[in-house]
């Protein structure tokens, strides 16, 4: 089974902000949406947060809209998840589809956590979250796919400064369910695929900076492999995209 990971897409009508080409956000994901299509055709698309750049400004729920209608094209099932720049999940959903917290594809069970800010720019899962997690364990075998925006990892291995307050308590929670693979955005330098303790763990980079980088990850039984696709030509063509 493969999936493509999309994060941090950063969609401003407005204006550029830094290196985040928001501008052209709806641009970039519209290509991307037909590269997957086209070429890569993954069994299912996962975003990860921060659609928006400015979730409480007058024209997010536009943004949104322009967004979902390129998602819309997709050939493959979607998971869209809200970011800390996006509207609040009630407002976000009202313009995106809402995933189930378990969604099965390809004999894959994704999870999808919705967890709540904390300062720093950090997050905390909750209770009911880390029941709902642990009680996966009794559920049939299969690879398990826990989602976030914020990235839980374990504490060695990266240089993320964004991290969980009850990080070891929901990496606990992950290896009793036994989870293959937990999947986060929002750490625009990213985090490529590491292992601790039978459970891979992965920060997608984001599609709103140059050179517009996306995930492709493959899970069959325990194996995962991930490949960082981008949307810019390699430099070394010598040719201008516009």
């Amino acid at each position: 089974m493969r999936f493509a990971i999309l994060a941090d897409i950063h969609f401003s009508s407005v204006a550029a902000i830094g290196k985040r080409r928001g501008d052209l956000a709806d641009i970039l994901l519209l290509r991307a949406v037909q590269r997957l299509n086209r070429y890569l055709r993954p069994d299912a698309v996962v975003l990860l947060g921060d659609l928006v750049n400015d979730g409480k400004g007058p024209r997010a729920e536009d943004e949104l809209r322009s967004l979902r209608r390129h998602l819309d094209r997709l050939d493959a099932p979607v998971i869209v998840l809200p970011g800390n720049h996006d509207p609040a999940p009630d407002d976000f959903y009202r313009a995106m589809p809402r995933p189930d917290f378990a969604t099965d594809c390809g004999g894959i069970r994704f999870l999808s956590f919705l967890d709540e800010e904390r300062p720093g720019y950090n997050a905390e899962r909750s209770t009911d979250d880390l029941a709902r997690l642990r009680a996966e364990a009794n559920r049939s075998p299969g690879p398990l796919v826990c989602l976030q925006h914020v990235p839980l990892l374990p504490p060695d291995g990266h240089d993320c400064p964004y991290h969980y307050t009850n990080a070891e308590a929901a990496i606990a929670a992950c290896r009793e369910a036994g989870a293959t693979l937990v999947v986060s955005g929002h750490y625009h330098r990213g985090v490529p695929l590491l292992e601790r303790d039978g459970i891979r763990y992965l920060a997608a980079p984001p599609l709103s900076e140059a050179p517009f980088r996306f995930f492709m990850v493959g899970v069959q039984g325990d194996t995962v492999r991930a490949e960082e696709h981008a949307l810019a030509m390699p430099g070394a063509y010598g040719l201008v995209d516009t």
